[in-house]
């Protein structure tokens, strides 16, 4: 009934009021993007003024207007201004035609939320609310939570115990609430990081919660220093915004549960405009995150002039925004070739809301200057917490980036061996270098097969040989059986070694 009565309202709208008085308003789009915003809440005092006529109208001439009197977007002006009368029949026969497909398509959607509601109410996530804007509430200095708005987040989260999992991983953690305080401090320290996947149920490509949170906890249970979500593993191009809170936030309430509450959670947050950029380090904030990832916007980055000029602008708006800490993502090879130099990233690295680099860049040149610039600059240096925090992107140089003087890795192949990551860094740290030496070795054929693969390939490796992971969201490829073979025979000596520890 509430239904029929929408459509109703609809009707009248465009139907009644546009015979009543037509002028025209505005600029249009084509029919093919015909829309109807459902956010009307009264009738307007006085007819709106919608349309124009010319006799020689077509559906092909339709342009977008706003209406002052109604919060919503209806394409129904004519691009002939200035000519008003009588609103064509053929008009009012297109509109009508399009208002009944618009009420079958509401209908069905309405019907299949409804069910969806009732079918999976014991694993599906609130309606998320737009957390509080940050703005105002920050102290003058940093102390890793001084940044972060006062108020607590209500995004909620329930409980991951879905009945229709096809993940082979124990879900002895479900819990309906995240139980402790989201926004706890977290200090990054340094260690092993990894880039969680993110997993879709087979056929529909819906986020599967389920798997997303036992993995998380698989990852936590092998000893790794944190997780990051939303990054090139975990697939951010392809998710909306509610999905990847939703991601951040079921890992968040997965480490809880499992009594990992203290482990970080790094979000991946960069987005071409810097507008976007916050709001994804808001929302990674509103969700439980506790550090945001940022990669610097490259889309129009030949108009950047000076480019250095427009990097320290970006990254010290957001900071200066930012619920949460950022951490520097250089990328080359995801910007368009948009390398970051060491001299840029120790600039940046003074700003007190800045507080890491992540270099995929693989020059552990670079690295070692950053290291020994930002150790100089520090007001309070320790080597146990480093007020900036220095990441290999890549397994298959972490004995290398601590030669250099790194503080550990964030990498997507200790997805597949978390053990065999943590242990090459311990065995160095330990002085075993021929040991480490030794597994390093293995741990960079392994990723040399990951890098080869991208994520595609890391899912095929996480399939193979743990039974899980399933395929990536389209329009990515599902692996071939050739490729689930090499891949899976390319991960070999690197699975065997992780069973081993």
């Amino acid at each position: 009934m509430a239904c029929f009565s929408l459509f109703v309202r609809m009707a009248r709208l465009i139907l009644v009021h546009v015979k009543e008085e037509a002028t025209y308003d505005g600029a249009l789009p084509s029919p093919g993007s015909f829309s109807l915003f459902l956010s009307m809440i009264k009738r307007p005092s006085s007819p709106p003024v919608l349309m124009s006529y010319s006799s020689s109208w077509s559906p092909n001439i339709l342009k977008p207007t706003r209406f002052a009197k109604y919060r919503c977007l209806i394409p129904c002006s004519l691009y002939y201004p200035n000519r008003p009368t009588v609103i064509p029949n053929q008009f009012l026969s297109y509109i009508s035609s399009k208002l009944r497909r618009a009420y079958v398509v509401l209908s069905v959607v309405l019907l299949r939320t409804k069910n969806t509601a009732q079918e999976t109410s014991a694993s599906t996530m609130a309606p998320h609310q737009d957390a509080p804007s940050p703005a105002g509430s920050f102290t003058a200095g940093f102390n890793r939570i001084s940044f972060r708005p006062n108020t607590a987040s209500n995004l909620k989260v329930g409980s991951l115990a879905s009945a229709e999992s096809h993940s082979p991983l124990s879900s002895s953690y479900e819990s309906a609430s995240l139980g402790v305080d989201l926004h706890e401090t977290r200090p990054l320290v340094p260690g092993v990081y990894v880039p969680t996947m993110c997993f879709f149920e087979p056929g529909t490509e819906d986020v599967d919660t389920g798997t997303i949170a036992r993995h998380a906890v698989r990852l936590a249970q092998a000893g790794v220093t944190g997780l990051a979500t939303q990054g090139s593993n975990g697939e951010a191009v392809h998710l909306t915004h509610a999905e990847r809170q939703l991601v951040t936030a079921t890992t968040r309430q997965a480490l809880n549960d499992a009594g990992f509450s203290h482990m970080p959670i790094i979000v991946g947050c960069g987005s071409q405009s810097t507008r976007e950029t916050i709001q994804y380090c808001t929302e990674a904030w509103a969700a439980g995150g506790d550090y945001a990832l940022v990669l610097p916007p490259s889309y129009y980055s030949g108009l950047f002039a000076p480019s250095s000029e427009t990097i320290f602008e970006y990254f010290n708006t957001v900071a200066d925004s930012s619920p949460i800490p950022l951490i520097i993502y250089n990328f080359p090879g995801a910007v368009g070739g948009l390398d970051l130099s060491s001299d840029i990233i120790v600039q940046l690295s003074q700003h007190p809301n800045i507080v890491g680099v992540k270099l995929t860049c693989g020059n552990t040149g670079k690295l070692n200057r950053v290291v020994a610039s930002t150790r100089k600059l520090a007001k309070e240096p320790n080597a146990a917490v480093p007020e900036f925090l220095v990441l290999a992107g890549s397994a298959d140089f972490s004995i290398q980036s601590l030669v250099a003087g790194g503080h550990g890795i964030l990498a997507g192949l200790a997805n597949i061996a978390p053990k065999a990551c943590i242990r090459t860094i311990e065995l160095y740290q330990e002085g075993n270098h021929q040991e480490a030496q030794d597994m390093q070795e293995i741990v960079s054929q392994g990723d040399w097969t990951a890098i080869q693969g991208g994520v595609v390939g890391v899912k095929a490796g996480l399939q193979a040989w743990l039974g899980y992971g399933g395929v990536a969201r389209s329009p990515l490829p599902k692996p071939t059986t050739e490729q689930m073979k090499k891949w899976k025979e390319g991960f070999r000596d690197l699975v065997v070694l992780e069973k081993s520890l």
